[in-house]
């Protein structure tokens, strides 16, 4: 099923995390390393997704990292691949739970096409140069947050 990509201007409407304050994008302070342990609703143009986030953090739980050396929330790797399988081209195959060489090689790609190193690393530079799988009423799309 192919997907609509819709690039998002910094005139469009700001994200709301459900359930929560709202959130904007962008870079986290530097030295920022909470690992990303679980997931979190965002809303954006009437529809939603679940972006990885780190609990227990305050504010701006959406920058958070992954990586495989750490261990990285289950509900948090799985927002992640469905929105790499659905919105970025990767074919990472069923989920498994596992961060592995297929993530790193996704992640790496992502964050070449955005002009990024190629580090296969999740961080706040890599959700900004991802598109997130979000769905609505109206359907479905892949937008950046």
């Amino acid at each position: 099923m192919a997907f609509q990509r819709i690039a998002t201007t910094a005139a469009a409407t700001g994200l709301l995390v459900l359930g929560g304050p709202a959130v904007t994008t962008g870079t986290a302070a530097p030295g920022a390393t909470t690992t990303c342990t679980t997931s979190i609703t965002v809303a954006k143009d009437g529809m939603t997704t679940q972006v990885p986030a780190a609990s227990l953090v305050v504010g701006r739980a959406i920058d958070c990292r992954m990586e495989p050396s750490e261990r990285t929330g289950v509900d948090a790797l799985r927002a992640l691949h469905t929105s790499l399988n659905a919105c970025n081209d990767a074919n990472l195959g069923p989920f498994d739970g596992i961060f592995g060489i297929r993530y790193r090689e996704a992640l790496g790609t992502v964050r070449a096409n955005a002009g990024l190193s190629p580090v296969g690393v999740y961080d706040p530079d890599t959700r900004d140069a991802m598109y997130w799988r979000f769905t609505g009423d109206a359907g479905t799309a892949c937008l950046r947050l």
